[in-house]
């Protein structure tokens, strides 16, 4: 009789959230039909230039783009300042773009194609999810499950900017589904675009190896150098030495770990755990048109190195959780993502899409009863959901950023107050520390 009402109770909950975060989302999606705009993670304009010059000219018609640098720069600087084939996104981003690059002559067609592509992608495939990788399907699981992903800020705000992010986000899904139903091909084929579109999902490809998935290792590598050969032959870009690219995009040097300033990349427009650390150390004042953050650089090799050691800490924890669950590969994946978004020094906001997967495993855990959660002490019990509650918070769950930003009148077009004190990231490594806590089902969680 408790069970019957505690349910009902939570499918409530589940409802009325549902109904919130499909009003945001229905906001986003009204917005970003109405806004023609080409934002700064869609580095495709030499590719229009090259296959579809209508659309790259009536990309020049507007006053102003953004760019991968992240500043807004002239329409006539188009063709000096675009670095094609940018490696940080990889060549599969500006590829798999291609199609739609050839049949639209306007950029508010193009963005909105884009648009209703995601939107309808991102609901068959967290159906699938929902309904299918478990063997009994669990009707509040569904109904959360899309509203805590339709309200969360950083999956709203990939939809708004068309961000490659949703098409990682849903690659990562089809691999998760692939090890459930045993599809090496498609688990290899899934990662590997994944790892193409941009550098993040890299993480993965270890994963393959210490699972001894040996075959879709090889699909993972083949698949790799195809795409790299044909974007060379389609796009003409020298995708072999991009890599060298890579310390100008996030990813550390030795001498910038141990050196006397900041890892590059970073400022306040990102808040990744590496930046919740540094906002300690830093002088934050915020205004009404942008934060200003003034970095004190004697304490930097004191935070690089205590990084350092931080990422190396957590990455043998996660690693020897994953080498010991024989069953969860759903854990897995929440764990590799998290991870993931924790030891990359610069991450943007709308990264954080990525925790969904933690996000979704707790919900799973709590609402599909696995046992030794039924088990459990009611004090510890309450004291994980409220931890639960407190990272959704923080990721911008019940109270949007944007109202926060107006509490505190900042009002600036890019979000930044919790990006300056790296909120997000400090939600992402409780949640890492939560999912260790809880640990892998024991035995197979995936038939629950």
């Amino acid at each position: 009789m408790t069970n019957c009402i505690i349910k009902k109770i939570l499918f409530t909950i589940g409802i009325i959230l549902l109904i919130f975060s499909a009003a945001r989302l229905g906001i986003t999606i009204k917005r970003g039909f109405s806004s023609g705009e080409l934002l700064a993670n869609f580095p495709m304009y030499s590719v229009m230039e090259r296959y579809n010059p209508v659309l790259f000219n009536s990309v020049k018609s507007t006053e102003s783009v953004w760019f991968t640098s992240g500043s807004i720069c002239n329409v006539e600087d188009i063709e000096c300042k675009e670095v094609p084939g940018e490696w940080f996104y990889g060549p599969f981003h500006h590829l798999v773009h291609l199609p739609l690059t050839l049949f639209h002559s306007t950029l508010k067609s193009f963005t909105n194609s884009l648009l209703i592509i995601y939107v309808l992608a991102s609901l068959f495939i967290l159906y699938f999810f929902s309904r299918y990788y478990f063997i009994s399907h669990n009707k509040l699981f569904t109904v959360f499950i899309f509203a805590l992903t339709f309200g969360q800020f950083a999956f709203l705000e990939n939809l708004k900017q068309r961000n490659i992010e949703i098409a990682e986000f849903l690659l990562i899904f089809l691999a998760l589904l692939a090890m459930k139903f045993k599809k090496e091909w498609l688990l290899g084929i899934s990662l590997s675009l994944a790892f193409l579109a941009k550098l993040l999902p890299l993480i993965f490809f270890p994963y393959l190896i210490i699972k001894k998935r040996y075959v879709s290792v090889t699909i993972y590598l083949i698949l790799v150098m195809v795409i790299a050969i044909i974007t060379e032959l389609v796009l003409g870009w020298g995708n072999w030495v991009l890599p060298k690219l890579a310390t100008s995009h996030g990813i550390p040097s030795l001498a910038s770990i141990l050196g006397e300033h900041y890892l590059t990349g970073i400022s306040h427009l990102r808040g990744s755990f590496y930046t919740f650390v540094l906002s300690f150390f830093t002088d934050i004042h915020l205004t009404s048109t942008s934060t200003i953050v003034t970095y004190k650089e004697k304490y930097f090799g004191l935070v690089n190195s205590g990084f350092f050691v931080f990422c190396a800490l957590i990455s043998f924890i996660s690693i020897r959780n994953i080498y010991f669950n024989k069953n969860d590969t759903f854990f897995d994946f929440a764990i590799i993502t998290s991870l993931m978004l924790l030891i990359f020094p610069r991450i943007n906001p709308h990264y954080y899409i990525f925790c969904l997967f933690g996000i979704y495993y707790i919900l799973h855990i709590f609402l599909c009863g696995r046992q030794d959660i039924i088990n459990m002490k009611t004090s510890y019990k309450l004291l994980i959901i409220f931890l639960f509650v407190t990272i959704l918070l923080l990721f911008g769950y019940f109270v949007p950023f944007s109202v926060i930003d107006k509490i505190i009148n900042q009002d600036f077009p890019y979000f930044h107050f919790m990006a300056a004190y790296g909120i997000q990231g400090l939600a992402t490594f409780l949640l890492w520390l939560l999912l260790i806590i809880i640990g892998p089902e024991k035995y197979n969680s995936e038939s629950l």
